[in-house]
């Protein structure tokens, strides 16, 4: 089954793929990651890219969310819930419309990403609770992708467990993008007036870009929503609609040079 082609006319549709410096990549902080197993996944997407440079999309970066408690608080479940959750339902809908993102093989691996953003909840990880609730959610549906090809789910998930902020979500994934030698990745986020998609893609004074440049003295590339995949007929709509974001003009100085994860 062929990827998808998913970019307007308008952007570059062929992407700029050059060979990675390996020693930097395997060197890099999210490669050397000891709380999770980044380093199966990312080497499973070293052996592939030779094979399909010409792809276009290899990495679906899936930003945390912590607000239904209050800014940046940790998920605690209603213990009495039939199916307990590990995060709260706004980024659970992000990782549901992730995960088919890979199983209809537009891209070959998610960056769930996310730090221990509750100074009352040290414990409370939002890229490894990410990680967690996604395999229980979709581990058996995985088996059944005809981009499976045998692998665990889990082999084809990647945790940034230190961004704090949105701009961090962005620049950690786009990092990685870079060190892989990818110009362009795909951001799930939720959708709607004055959330995070409409901010990524927003022209307005106080945009995204703006608060990056403020914030790390650059910008972080280009975003335009995709109007792709609506939900399936006869689903029950998602506690909160997502955003599919393609994000390119990856800055690779500006990113290699910037050492912050956080």
């Amino acid at each position: 089954m062929p990827f998808l082609r998913l970019t307007p006319s308008d952007v570059p549709a062929v992407p700029r793929w050059q060979a990675p410096d390996l020693a930097a990549l395997r060197g890099s902080r999210i490669y050397q990651e000891k709380r999770v197993d980044n380093r199966a996944a990312i080497e499973r997407l070293l052996d592939e890219l030779t094979g399909e440079p010409e792809r276009e999309f290899w990495l679906a970066v899936v930003p945390g969310c912590s607000e239904a408690n209050g800014h940046h608080k940790a998920w605690i479940s209603d213990p009495d819930d039939e199916e307990p959750k590990l995060v709260e339902p706004q980024f659970e809908c992000r990782l549901d419309r992730a995960f088919r993102l890979l199983a209809c093989g537009a891209v070959r691996a998610l960056v769930v990403s996310g730090g221990s953003i509750d100074a009352a909840a040290p414990d409370y990880n939002e890229g490894t609770r990410g990680r967690a609730q996604i395999l229980i959610d979709h581990e058996e549906a995985w088996r059944r992708s005809p981009f499976c090809d045998g692998e665990s789910l889990a082999e084809r998930l990647i945790v940034d467990p230190w961004a704090i902020h949105s701009t961090s979500n962005v620049r950690n994934g786009d990092r990685l993008s870079v060190l892989l030698g990818l110009d362009r990745n795909l951001v799930v986020t939720t959708s709607g007036t004055f959330r995070q998609g409409w901010w990524f893609t927003s022209t307005t004074i106080g945009s995204f870009s703006d608060v990056c440049y403020c914030a790390l003295g650059y910008c972080l590339g280009d975003f335009r929503r995709l109007d792709i995949w609506p939900e399936r007929p006869g689903e029950p709509p998602p506690a909160f609609a997502t955003d599919v974001i393609l994000h390119w003009d990856l800055r690779p100085a500006d990113l290699l040079a910037d050492p912050r994860w956080e």
